[in-house]
């Protein structure tokens, strides 16, 4: 991984609230996700050349509306179209709770979201609604249509999920375990934003820093302490000056020097 995704986050956030026009502070984002200004700004560049500077977004609303304005003008009626068009937008709303916009275009998206309100509704028949959204594409052969049909289960599927996914958020009981379970995760993830440890910040690197002039600091005075312990024993064994550090002496001793007599020589050595 090149990039802290703790990081990352904050700074495609800002990135998209300046494409959009609806600026938010990097102060705000940086009290929010709790980082440093300088982390927001640095991770800008990266994302801008992760995305190639691509920062056009497509988004099932355009298509959306394509669809309803083919069903307004068809006998399916413009009333129903409206309908259609309300409730289809909260269910690409609760979309974004799945991976949906990841793995299908937003015109598949659209269609299928049509699809199943039209499911619930029942506001019209299915072939006939699906016949006029296609009614500006290539005709396609019977394999085709089964295949599409397939395809369009799948998608169904996925849009399901997230309804599913929010009427769980919205709950009392669901939101009271949802809030345990994200606080279990952001207790995990406390130490992963903590810039600390991570050690491409530079935070860290002061630190680590800081700690070997420590070390080096402490084993100095180590050897300090060492020197002199083997100074002062060296005193008390040959003698020496009294203050602390000053000139080693070693004693004279001659005046309590009596020397050795000398051996019995034997008779007659003479």
């Amino acid at each position: 991984m090149d990039h802290e995704p703790t990081r990352m986050m904050p700074a495609m956030i800002y990135l998209a609230t300046k494409t959009e026009e609806a600026n938010i502070k990097s102060e705000h984002l940086a009290k929010l996700f709790h980082c440093k200004i300088a982390h927001i700004i640095d991770q800008e560049v990266p994302v801008l050349e992760g995305l190639n500077f691509h920062l056009k977004i497509l988004h099932p609303r355009r298509p959306l509306q394509r669809f309803c304005n083919l069903v307004a003008a068809s006998p399916i009626g413009k009333s129903i179209s409206t309908k259609l068009r309300k409730k289809a937008m909260i269910l690409i709303k609760h979309s974004y709770y799945t991976d949906a916009s990841l793995l299908y275009p937003p015109s598949q998206i659209a269609l299928c979201s049509l699809i199943l309100v039209n499911r619930k509704e029942k506001l019209c028949r299915e072939s006939n609604l699906l016949s006029t959204c296609l009614s500006t594409c290539p005709p396609r052969g019977a394999n085709e249509l089964v295949t599409l049909k397939k395809h369009i289960e799948v998608i169904v599927g996925t849009l399901e999920k997230g309804e599913r996914i929010h009427k769980a958020f919205a709950s009392k009981e669901s939101k009271g375990k949802l809030q345990k379970e994200a606080n279990a995760l952001s207790s995990k993830l406390r130490k992963a934003l903590n810039p600390m440890n991570d050690p491409t910040s530079v935070e860290y690197k002061k630190q680590k820093e800081a700690r070997k002039r420590k070390k080096a600091q402490q084993k100095a005075e180590k050897a300090k302490k060492r020197r002199a312990e083997e100074r002062e024993k060296e005193r008390l064994i040959f003698g020496g000056g009294d203050d602390e550090g000053g000139e080693f002496v070693i004693k004279s001793n001659l005046k309590n020097f009596k020397p050795r007599p000398p051996p019995p020589q034997p008779p007659g050595a003479n």
